[in-house]
């Protein structure tokens, strides 16, 4: 039955953020990845995501590609998010439709589509993923 939802869930993702494949740099990106070009300037102020986007705009500097990576980190963070679900003891298919959900929910959108939010979606691999591979609590 899990293997359905293998395919299942990746396919919705894809398909709920589709347009966004034909999305540019939007409102502030532009302004925040400028500020990150340079390598010894912003080391103190929020590294990882200054790192992503320096190693971004020198490698695969589009707007397609940015969209792409902020998708796969809300991909990590949906799992993250099942994973807890399991861990806080639902079944296997309610952990797929909870990853489901927030795969797909509209939440998220404003910090998959803007490249300036990636720091959010940092946050939430950090937040869920440190409770998911913490101690259960009775």
């Amino acid at each position: 039955m899990t293997r359905w939802l293998l395919v299942l869930v990746p396919c919705l993702l894809i398909l709920a953020y589709w347009p966004l494949w034909q999305a540019g740099f939007v409102y502030e990106d532009r302004r925040w990845l400028a500020s990150s070009t340079t390598w010894p300037g912003w080391v103190v102020s929020r590294p990882l995501m200054r790192w992503s986007w320096f190693w971004q705009q020198h490698h695969t500097p589009s707007p397609q590609a940015f969209h792409g990576v902020n998708l796969g980190l809300h991909a990590v963070s949906a799992g993250l998010t099942g994973a807890l679900g399991r861990r806080l003891g639902l079944s296997v298919l309610a952990a797929w439709l909870l990853t489901a959900l927030y795969a797909v929910h509209p939440l998220p959108v404003e910090s998959v589509a803007y490249a300036a939010n990636r720091p959010e979606l940092f946050a939430v691999i950090g937040v869920v993923g440190v409770i998911t591979a913490g101690p259960v609590m009775a």
